[in-house]
């Protein structure tokens, strides 16, 4: 499996409510981690 290291850096007047904050924090859980991001962040665009 290769594997990438990979930085999430967000400004500190970062609207809680925004995508860019939900993608912050959910990079920061077990499945972000493990790099499931496309079907999360689809799933968070198809909401709706």
């Amino acid at each position: 499996m290769l594997t990438t290291e990979m930085y999430a850096v967000i400004r500190s007047d970062t609207d809680r409510l925004s995508m860019v904050y939900k993608i912050y924090e959910w990079l920061q859980t077990a499945a972000g981690k493990q790099g499931d991001w496309k079907e999360w962040i689809y799933s968070q665009l198809t909401e709706g």
